[in-house]
């Protein structure tokens, strides 16, 4: 007979939410939505108060990116108890998908007081602060969780990241190389690495970091512009042309490449092909580069009245392009034309004084 008691019963319900938020759980792992739902919600209209079956539907609806839903559930929880961890947790990551970023953080640095040591959750407050432009946080945070976890991936990559943005480019790099010791899988970070040395001229190791990422992804456009871009640094012009005209098949009206490609061929003293590329940009549409890329070539002719011809052909459309008028300053004074020269000498010099004025101001 005590099985009916009044303490039995309660005891058996107990034991059923326990089972069924267990089932529950299991379930949200394998990524079965659907039956979770069932079974938090069979659980819910037995103890509608209780915090894990209430946590539970928060982070189902969160892995459903139904994030006002879940801010709902976990509220609950906190409203009964203030400090319940997860419910911290969960809406923090909540707000984040919601791009609230503020409110995100404010639960994560109230989680953080009751659990302090959690890494991941100080990279995702790095990140959050590094969205917001508030650089010296973020990175606060970010060896905040290095010092606990030094091969965390994600922070290594968040902190390697907001040092690319801050132009930090020495700290950029040492934290890019951590995170690919660990998983050289970050196609994005070889492509970044390489950006860095190819900037700084290191020509050489910047193709590693390229050809890495295509090993990866053969067919990656960011990796073969920097291998192209890095033998024109090198004056290998045609190997350049035979990279970026991969990108070319896909991308036929690519002006700026189209224009490069002219610039490369040029450099290897092929003036017909020069000629082509130059053209096939400008047939496209109006590109200053392509103009001043056929000035360069008359100027390589000496047929100096046509590279003046086309530099004025560009301040037609851009009557303060600083290249041309700099390039039509040494052409007219070559061409003894001193008029000209003065001119164009004059208008250079206002451009660049009314630049820096609105500056001052």
């Amino acid at each position: 007979m005590a099985l009916f008691t009044s303490t039995a019963f309660p005891s058996r319900i107990s034991r059923k939410v326990i089972e069924l938020s267990r089932q529950g759980t299991r379930f949200l792992k394998q990524k079965r939505l659907k039956d979770a739902e069932d079974v938090f919600i069979k659980a819910l209209a037995i103890d509608p108060q209780n915090p894990y079956i209430l946590v539970g539907l928060g982070d189902l609806f969160r892995e459903k990116k139904d994030f006002e839903t879940s801010i709902n559930y976990y509220g609950i929880v906190l409203q009964n108890d203030p400090v319940n961890i997860f419910a911290l947790r969960g809406i923090g990551d909540s707000y984040r998908g919601l791009e609230k970023l503020t409110d995100a953080i404010e639960y994560w640095h109230k989680y953080l007081e009751e659990k302090s040591d959690d890494n991941k959750v100080m990279t995702r407050l790095g990140d959050a602060y590094k969205k917001l432009e508030e650089y010296k946080k973020s990175e606060s945070y970010y060896l905040q969780s290095l010092s606990i976890y030094a091969h965390d991936k994600y922070a290594l990559l968040g902190i390697g990241d907001l040092y690319y943005k801050m132009e930090e480019y020495d700290k950029a790099l040492c934290y890019f190389d951590k995170l690919l010791a660990i998983d050289e899988n970050f196609i994005n970070i070889l492509t970044m690495a390489g950006n860095i040395c190819r900037h700084r001229q290191d020509y050489n190791r910047a193709k590693e970091y390229y050809q890495r990422a295509l090993n990866l992804e053969s067919d990656n456009t960011y990796a073969i512009f920097g291998l192209g871009d890095c033998e024109r640094g090198m004056l290998n012009y045609m190997d350049a042309v035979n990279w970026w005209k991969r990108i070319i098949e896909k991308e036929p009206e690519n002006q700026t490449l189209l224009t490069r490609i002219g610039d490369a061929y040029l450099g290897a003293d092929q003036y017909d092909k020069a000629t082509e590329y130059f053209q096939k940009s400008l047939d496209i549409g109006f590109n200053p580069f392509a103009l001043l890329g056929f000035s360069r070539l008359y100027q390589k002719q000496g047929k100096i009245k046509k590279a003046i011809s086309v530099c004025e052909q560009v301040l037609e459309f851009k009557p303060n392009h600083l290249r041309a008028l700099d390039e039509l300053v040494k052409l007219c004074t070559e061409d003894r034309d001193k008029k000209k020269a003065k001119e164009y000498e004059a208008k250079l010099r206002s451009f660049r004084s009314n630049s820096v004025s609105k500056y001052i101001k």
